[in-house]
Protein backbone atom coordinates (compact mmCIF):
# COMPACT_ATOMS: atom_id res chain seq x y z
CA UNK A 1 0.00 0.00 0.00
CA UNK A 2 1.24 3.26 -1.09
CA UNK A 3 1.74 6.26 1.36
CA UNK A 4 -1.07 8.08 -0.36
CA UNK A 5 -3.50 4.98 -0.29
CA UNK A 6 -2.81 4.43 3.92
CA UNK A 7 -3.42 8.42 4.16
CA UNK A 8 -6.81 7.78 2.24
CA UNK A 9 -7.55 5.13 4.00
CA UNK A 10 -6.36 7.03 7.90
CA UNK A 11 -8.48 9.84 6.73
CA UNK A 12 -11.58 7.97 5.72
CA UNK A 13 -11.52 5.54 9.20
CA UNK A 14 -11.77 8.88 10.89
CA UNK A 15 -14.77 10.15 9.01
CA UNK A 16 -16.30 6.56 9.56
CA UNK A 17 -15.33 6.96 13.26
CA UNK A 18 -17.82 9.90 13.59
CA UNK A 19 -14.56 12.19 14.36
CA UNK A 20 -15.97 14.60 11.48
CA UNK A 21 -18.23 14.81 9.00
CA UNK A 22 -15.51 15.00 6.13
CA UNK A 23 -12.67 15.65 5.15
CA UNK A 24 -10.82 17.48 2.02
CA UNK A 25 -6.46 17.26 2.11
CA UNK A 26 -4.68 18.50 -0.40
CA UNK A 27 -0.41 18.23 0.23
CA UNK A 28 1.71 19.67 -1.97
CA UNK A 29 5.23 19.48 -2.74
CA UNK A 30 6.92 22.34 -4.40
CA UNK A 31 4.54 23.11 -7.66
CA UNK A 32 3.49 19.96 -7.20
CA UNK A 33 0.43 18.23 -5.83
CA UNK A 34 1.21 14.45 -4.51
CA UNK A 35 -1.75 13.92 -2.68
CA UNK A 36 -5.27 15.24 -2.93
CA UNK A 37 -8.64 13.12 -1.25
CA UNK A 38 -12.01 14.14 -0.20
CA UNK A 39 -14.35 11.92 1.78
CA UNK A 40 -17.51 12.01 3.99
CA UNK A 41 -20.32 14.57 4.05
CA UNK A 42 -20.30 18.17 3.21
CA UNK A 43 -23.76 18.59 4.25
CA UNK A 44 -25.82 16.13 6.52
CA UNK A 45 -29.55 17.12 6.30
CA UNK A 46 -30.30 17.13 2.93
CA UNK A 47 -27.12 14.23 2.63
CA UNK A 48 -24.36 15.28 -0.02
CA UNK A 49 -21.52 13.92 0.01
CA UNK A 50 -18.26 16.16 -0.08
CA UNK A 51 -16.67 16.35 -3.66
CA UNK A 52 -12.63 17.30 -4.89
CA UNK A 53 -13.14 20.73 -4.94
CA UNK A 54 -15.81 21.18 -1.65
CA UNK A 55 -15.67 24.75 -0.28
CA UNK A 56 -16.53 24.68 3.57
CA UNK A 57 -18.13 27.49 5.35
CA UNK A 58 -15.24 27.70 7.87
CA UNK A 59 -17.44 31.07 9.74
CA UNK A 60 -16.06 32.61 12.46
CA UNK A 61 -12.65 30.28 12.05
CA UNK A 62 -11.84 32.38 9.14
CA UNK A 63 -10.99 34.94 11.58
CA UNK A 64 -8.21 32.89 13.62
CA UNK A 65 -6.70 31.28 10.03
CA UNK A 66 -5.67 34.31 8.44
CA UNK A 67 -8.03 38.00 9.51
CA UNK A 68 -6.52 37.97 13.22
CA UNK A 69 -2.53 37.42 12.42
CA UNK A 70 -3.29 39.98 9.18
CA UNK A 71 -4.57 41.96 11.44
CA UNK A 72 -2.41 42.27 13.96
CA UNK A 73 0.61 42.49 11.47
CA UNK A 74 -1.28 45.67 9.86
CA UNK A 75 -2.04 47.11 13.53
CA UNK A 76 1.69 46.23 14.42
CA UNK A 77 2.58 48.13 10.93
CA UNK A 78 0.21 50.79 11.84
CA UNK A 79 -2.05 50.89 8.41
CA UNK A 80 -4.95 49.70 10.72
CA UNK A 81 -6.36 51.30 13.63
CA UNK A 82 -9.23 48.93 15.24
CA UNK A 83 -11.13 51.19 16.30
CA UNK A 84 -11.66 53.53 13.27
CA UNK A 85 -14.89 53.05 10.95
CA UNK A 86 -14.33 50.22 8.52
CA UNK A 87 -16.09 52.47 6.47
CA UNK A 88 -12.61 53.76 5.93
CA UNK A 89 -11.67 50.74 3.84
CA UNK A 90 -15.21 48.88 3.13
CA UNK A 91 -17.05 52.20 1.93
CA UNK A 92 -20.32 51.05 2.25
CA UNK A 93 -20.38 49.67 5.21
CA UNK A 94 -22.20 51.34 8.44
CA UNK A 95 -19.84 54.07 9.67
CA UNK A 96 -20.62 53.05 12.96
CA UNK A 97 -19.16 49.43 12.96
CA UNK A 98 -15.15 49.29 13.57
CA UNK A 99 -12.58 46.69 13.14
CA UNK A 100 -12.74 45.48 16.37
CA UNK A 101 -16.20 45.16 16.58
CA UNK A 102 -16.28 42.93 13.73
CA UNK A 103 -13.28 40.76 14.70
CA UNK A 104 -15.36 40.47 18.31
CA UNK A 105 -18.28 39.86 17.16
CA UNK A 106 -19.97 42.87 18.61
CA UNK A 107 -20.84 44.88 15.20
CA UNK A 108 -24.47 43.72 15.03
CA UNK A 109 -23.90 41.38 12.18
CA UNK A 110 -25.60 38.04 12.89
CA UNK A 111 -23.40 35.11 13.99
CA UNK A 112 -23.69 33.20 10.88
CA UNK A 113 -25.30 33.57 7.33
CA UNK A 114 -25.06 30.54 5.17
CA UNK A 115 -23.42 33.58 2.16
CA UNK A 116 -22.10 30.89 0.89
CA UNK A 117 -24.80 29.37 -0.69
CA UNK A 118 -26.27 32.23 -2.48
CA UNK A 119 -23.28 31.96 -5.04
CA UNK A 120 -22.97 29.77 -7.60
CA UNK A 121 -18.95 29.45 -8.23
CA UNK A 122 -16.53 29.61 -6.05
CA UNK A 123 -12.50 30.61 -6.50
CA UNK A 124 -13.39 33.74 -8.97
CA UNK A 125 -12.69 37.39 -8.11
CA UNK A 126 -16.08 37.87 -9.02
CA UNK A 127 -17.76 35.30 -6.50
CA UNK A 128 -15.12 37.20 -3.74
CA UNK A 129 -17.15 40.75 -4.38
CA UNK A 130 -20.16 38.59 -4.67
CA UNK A 131 -20.25 37.38 -1.08
CA UNK A 132 -18.54 41.02 0.34
CA UNK A 133 -21.36 42.46 -1.52
CA UNK A 134 -23.68 39.95 -0.02
CA UNK A 135 -22.40 39.97 3.79
CA UNK A 136 -22.55 44.06 3.54
CA UNK A 137 -26.33 43.52 3.03
CA UNK A 138 -26.98 41.82 5.82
Amino acid sequence: MSWQQSLAKTLADEVSNGGLPSISMAIRVGDKQVFAHSVGLAQRNPERHVVAEQVYDLASVTKVLAGVGVSAALVDAGRLDLDAPICEVLPDVDRRITTRQLLSHASGYPAWAPLYQRVERWGSDDTRAQVLQLARQT
